[in-house]
């Protein structure tokens, strides 16, 4: 009788517990997804998102909106995501920038990027570039690297931790004494190298491929590991200093306690906009596609948070 009724209880509590579940974990999505983005329109991570967001609406069937939030090397964005309602109707288009490197990085973190994110989906990575200005050509890494040494004035912009963190190795490496200028908005910067207001600029491949084909900008290097198929005559930096190489990572992230639910059944509406040929191709100009859904990308994550902990210690880089 005991073992009986025990059953039924049981029975009767998880149908309970489904009944009593949240509203949006069981007919989600029934309104507007909000993606935001840490850097301003023209940025990599502005350019992966919108794509993204447009590859997604079919099978997502809501409004998918791009929310630009620029600031503290993409920390404005990070925390006011962390800050939101956990129902899966607002999510981070992160980086290893903003939640690996940042909290290494940096005194105050306005976030804890395992505490207060459910991860979603890793999806690409992709390298960097270091451009030089418009109609600089025939230089090679070694003679680039020692002007940044010779001249007092050569200067190098950059929007994120990352870009400041491949400035810091390739000072290290090669003993360059330029200027390091902080942007919090890559058109800016962009702008800036046009008009020849500063001598270089970091930059992601998918930002700058337009200004290198418009001949508004000469690639000087790419910080990859080997060189790019869409710019195979470009250099990586490590054909002339070993092991420097830095790239970037993406993926969604949620607020912390979003339902697991809402995790799986978003995951999959990302997934089917990186599997899009657009997508593709602008992922592999640059680098490589990833499909980490919520679980792997949970490990990923956290092992990249202490990978990058100790890569900035390595550096003897002290928090700003």
């Amino acid at each position: 009788m005991f073992r009986h009724n025990r059953a039924k209880f049981l029975v009767l509590f998880a149908l309970i517990a489904f009944v009593s579940a949240p509203a949006y974990a069981q007919d989600y999505p029934s309104r507007p997804l909000i993606i935001v983005v840490p850097f301003g329109v023209g940025s990599g991570a502005d350019i992966g998102a919108r794509q993204a967001a447009e590859k997604m609406r079919p099978s997502f069937k809501q409004l998918i909106v791009v929310m630009n939030r620029s600031g503290a090397n993409g920390m404005n964005a990070a925390s006011y995501v962390a800050k939101s309602t956990p129902d899966g109707y607002t999510i981070f288009y992160g980086s290893n920038s903003t939640m690996a490197a940042a909290p290494a990085f940096f005194k105050f973190v306005p976030y804890d990027p395992i505490k207060d994110f459910a991860s979603v989906a890793i999806v690409n990575e992709t390298a960097f570039l270091l451009l030089g200005q418009p109609g600089h050509t025939g230089t090679s890494v070694s003679a680039h690297m020692e002007k940044m040494r010779a001249d007092p004035d050569f200067s190098i912009g950059g929007i994120s931790t990352l870009y400041e963190m491949l400035d810091k190795m390739i000072r290290n490496a090669t003993g360059a004494k330029h200027v390091y200028v902080p942007y919090n908005d890559q058109g800016k910067a962009f702008t800036d190298l046009i008009g020849k207001r500063i001598t270089g600029v970091y930059a992601s491949v998918s930002s700058a491929i337009p200004l290198i084909r418009s001949g508004q900008a000469h690639p000087i290097a790419v910080a990859s590991t080997e060189r790019l198929k869409s710019l195979p005559s470009v250099p990586t930096l490590m054909e002339t200093y070993p092991d420097l190489a830095l790239g970037v990572w993406n993926g969604f992230f949620a607020p912390a306690k979003t339902p697991q639910r809402v995790l799986e059944s978003l995951s999959p509406h990302i997934f089917t906009a990186y599997r899009d040929p657009d997508v593709v191709k602008r992922v592999e100009e640059g680098g490589r596609s990833l499909h980490m859904g919520p679980d792997e990308a949970d490990k990923f994550l956290r092992s990249e948070f202490v990978r990058w902990s100790e890569l900035v210690r390595s550096l003897g880089i002290e928090p700003q």
